[in-house]
């Protein structure tokens, strides 16, 4: 089971709209780091902490899902703004 994920950003506020709205969470601000939030419910913690790192470090982080259908979650995705050239 996982517990939590940590995922380093360039652009804070963006990567928060972009995943409240993939992971159907709210996020809140750390209350140690202000360049850190959390998206958390029971089950998995998500910490997006902004670093002035490398593109391609941040490109080659990711987050990978099991679905039963992709079409079915690529279709949800895009109902939630998200098209197919930012899913990766």
């Amino acid at each position: 089971m996982i517990d939590h994920v940590c995922l380093i950003v360039n652009n804070l506020e963006e990567s928060r709209k972009y995943y409240e709205r993939i992971l159907n969470m709210e996020s809140r601000e750390s209350n140690t780091d202000s360049k850190t939030i959390l998206l958390e419910n029971k089950e998995v913690h998500f910490f997006i902490i902004e670093r002035d790192f490398p593109r391609e470090y941040i490109e080659m982080q990711h987050i990978s899902i099991q679905t039963e259908s992709i079409e079915a979650k690529k279709q949800e995705l895009v109902e939630k703004g998200i098209t197919e050239l930012t899913m990766g």
